[in-house]
């Protein structure tokens, strides 16, 4: 089972004070295929750490996905990870890379298999994300876009990747409308969709086949309530 959601998992971050794990319901082709939890970690140098983990089922296997980025305060890519683990066919696949100054480099096992990754982008050619910061530091404005190279842990190489703002929209999320902000990014020809609140925090986003939505379980990360009409 091939995870598209990683193309963009490691972008989609959340405000910048650290808070509990966020809990998301993850959907394909309209059917509940698992659930997702994120965490958002500060770095000591002011960038972040942000976690993602999924608990998946496909053809009756159980899947954990754990995909995990640092960026640094000025929004460059420093390490990753991709992470997934088959409990019930006793493995674990692992994609893991340092990036310094558009180099890649580390390692991948597939299948017990290890193969060493070395890839080095033009350095003139730009690999921070100024995206990570909006609706967090930085309000964009509706039509702002940036472009940049992200580094493509499952295909190895690095790739262009546009995001854009669309503008303010309201969704139905788990019951209850949400008001927030709609972006749209463009990587390997693929359009995903990422629709946030105004804190910064992910509430749905579309990759491939997968839906991703937040999901309130409990009363504290509820948002508030719109007060009755007279």
């Amino acid at each position: 089972m091939r995870i598209p959601l990683t193309i963009a998992l490691c972008t989609w971050s959340v405000a910048a004070t650290a808070q509990p794990h966020l809990l998301y319901r993850v959907s394909s082709g309209g059917a509940v295929v698992g659930k997702a939890y994120f965490k958002h970690l500060p770095e000591p140098d002011g960038g972040r750490r942000l976690i993602w983990t999924l608990f998946l089922k496909s053809g009756g296997l159980d899947i954990r996905v754990r995909n995990e980025a640092v960026y640094s305060s000025e929004g460059l890519p420093t390490y990753k990870l991709l992470e997934t683990e088959y409990p019930a066919m006793k493995r674990t696949d692992r994609a893991e890379v340092t990036l310094t100054k558009g180099l890649a480099t580390g390692t991948i096992t597939t299948d017990r298999k290890v193969r060493k990754v070395n890839e080095q982008l033009d350095p003139s050619l730009p690999v921070a994300d100024p995206s990570i910061f909006w609706f967090r530091t930085v309000r964009p404005e509706v039509g702002d876009r940036v472009t940049f190279y992200h580094f493509d842990l499952d295909a190895r190489r690095w790739s262009l990747v546009e995001t854009s703002y669309v503008g303010p929209r309201t969704l139905t999320i788990d019951g209850r409308e949400v008001e927030g902000h709609m972006t749209i990014t463009t990587r390997a020809g693929e359009d995903g969709e990422v629709f946030m609140g105004g804190d910064g925090n992910v509430l749905r986003m579309r990759s491939g086949p997968f839906v991703i939505e937040r999901q309130w379980d409990d009363p504290a990360l509820k948002p508030k309530e719109k007060p009755a009409t007279p």
